[in-house]
């Protein structure tokens, strides 16, 4: 093959390259794209929990999960990046800093004691900032995280929060407050490039055990009807569950754990077992971010820890939490 054939099927590669544009289509009011300026989301609710002073997990085997996530995200990572958490409390951030640095990533240097939220990051943080919540429980004090990143010439504004719950009985006013504090901090934000991944202990799909009152109405559809015309949820693909009592031993079995090793049944009474499976976790974006693909689930695939054995399943695997990760692809335009 001689240098002239090759030096012309070069000049066509580039020509077709530099000539060649997006491909774009449009779904549910979001803009699906096709394009190379694209950054991975994820929002995982880690389920490491503690009390804020005393030695007390929520979700049992806290250290053994731990490892555990950090190799399954390791191995799903791709730069760029943005990894948003919540429920990673004292000892939990201080691994999840070290793991960090090891591979010089950026992360968030917020108190996490009582708030339990975290950003890391491929790329350089220019400012951080935390919002509090006026009202909170369980000696929490719990808000929305935020960074600004500089990614492809284009400010983005990453966002991370965790609310409280309700119950099946009655709606939990606290609750209320921080989906509205939530909805005003989005507002205000109206005009910047936005992702918000999140634990809202509500979604369009909610149903309890033996509920009273229709927790889609009462909270869901109040908290979206607030929000600006600019912002919209990525959807689940495949109408999948983050919140999957169903199969999860680490929700059905549950129970408080001293140091991390003593199950501890005559504290536990989680109201939180009676959400059914739900799609409790959520990325919110603005209008003008492309989404290259749609919300997929991650870390959603148990595995074999040998400390946990109480609360394996069927295959003698456990769950890295009691949340699934979601996984979603953008692009700035």
């Amino acid at each position: 093959m001689n240098s002239s054939f090759i030096n012309h099927i070069l000049v066509k590669i580039l020509t077709l390259l530099r000539f060649a544009i997006p491909v774009m289509f449009f779904c549910n009011g979001l803009i699906y794209a096709n394009t190379l300026n694209k950054i991975q989301v994820i929002t995982y609710n880690a389920g490491l929990a503690q009390f804020p002073i005393l030695p007390i997990t929520i979700v049992p085997c806290n250290k053994s999960r731990l490892n555990e996530q950090l190799n399954e995200i390791e191995k799903k990572l791709k730069r760029p990046f943005i990894l948003i958490l919540q429920e990673v409390f004292r000892s939990s951030y201080s691994v999840y800093k070290l793991w960090a640095k090891k591979h010089k990533y950026s992360f968030t240097k917020h108190k996490v004691n009582k708030s339990g939220l975290m950003i890391v990051t491929s790329e350089d943080i220019e400012h951080e900032f935390f919002i509090p919540f006026n009202r909170d429980t369980y000696m929490l004090k719990r808000g929305m995280l935020g960074i600004k990143i500089l990614f492809n010439r284009n400010e983005l504004i990453v966002l991370n929060t965790h609310t409280s719950y309700s119950n099946s009985k009655k709606v939990n006013s606290i609750h209320v407050s921080q989906l509205k504090v939530i909805g005003a901090i989005l507002n205000k934000f109206r005009n910047k490039t936005v992702v918000l991944g999140c634990d809202l202990n509500v979604g369009k799909d909610l149903r309890y055990i033996n509920q009273t009152y229709d927790p889609i109405i009462k909270l869901w559809h109040p908290f979206i009807s607030s929000l600006h015309s600019n912002f919209c949820e990525i959807d689940y693909e495949n109408q999948n569950v983050s919140w999957d009592r169903s199969n999860n031993p680490l929700i059905y079995k549950a129970k408080f754990q001293l140091f991390d090793k003593f199950d501890l049944p005559l504290l536990h009474k989680f109201d939180k077992n009676e959400e059914e499976d739900s799609q409790l976790d959520h990325i919110f974006i603005s209008s003008d971010i492309e989404v290259v693909y749609g919300t997929k689930l991650f870390l959603n695939k148990p595995v074999n820890i040998s400390r946990c054995k109480n609360y394996t399943n069927e295959n003698d695997e456990v769950y890295l939490s009691d949340h699934y990760a979601l996984e979603a692809m953008i692009s700035l335009q």
